[in-house]
């Protein structure tokens, strides 16, 4: 899976053993509760990955949004949980928080990449999970991150950062949205007659008109 490889690059031979900055040991600590339920939800978008295989009771997950969307994020995190530490990890910060109730914890570093934000999560509340699934927070499309994207873009055939951004963000978010709300996702990011010729020839076809994210 897309998302097993992604985790599996975070565990670098520089940095072994590490994910966001942290070492399976820590990891272990922090996380040190079996997970009280499992996401079960029928969302597409964002993909999960547990990571109990390797002794880490919790998920992770990477999600794209918007740069202006970034605050409805922290507020979010600030209304049910502390921050608890801060670190570097690739140049990025990372920051570590703690539940009010005390019994569960994120890690989140924020990157900027594809000319917004990147969200890359390890939680073992899927409390916070699905409340981050009701924000609603949509997949900025190709057409406002890659210039001159237009005649190449074949999802699932892409490499690069182009295949990294379709198979990780916006295919899973795409492809959960129903048809009235691809339509209106395509007006609202003013896609034009060929990028909707697109979404209709490449992408799955939804299964019925109810939201679904």
């Amino acid at each position: 899976m897309i998302i097993r490889k992604r985790i599996a690059s975070l565990f670098g031979a520089g940095r072994r053993e590490q994910v966001l900055g942290y070492s399976v040991k820590e990891l272990k600590a922090i996380f040190n509760r079996p997970i009280a339920e499992r996401f079960s939800g029928d969302s597409t978008y964002p993909r999960l990955a547990y990571i109990t295989d390797i002794g880490v009771e919790a998920a992770y997950l990477s999600i794209l949004i918007e740069a202006r969307n970034e605050r409805a994020v922290s507020s979010l995190i600030g209304r049910y949980f502390l921050l608890c530490e801060n670190r570097e990890f690739n140049g990025e910060q990372v920051h570590e928080y703690r539940s009010l109730r005390g019994d569960e914890s994120l890690i989140i570093a924020i990157a900027d990449e594809f000319k917004n934000k990147v969200l890359r999560i390890v939680t073992n509340s899927i409390g916070f999970i699905l409340r981050i699934i009701d924000l609603k927070l949509a997949v900025p499309p190709p057409w406002l991150i890659f210039d001159e994207a237009l005649p190449y873009w074949r999802p699932g055939s892409m490499q690069g950062a182009e295949g990294y951004y379709d198979d990780s963000f916006f295919s899973p978010f795409f492809e959960g949205l129903s048809r009235v709300e691809r339509s209106d996702y395509l007006a609202r990011y003013a896609a034009n007659v060929e990028w909707r010729r697109i979404m209709d020839l490449f992408y799955d076809e939804p299964t019925d008109d109810e939201p679904s994210v």
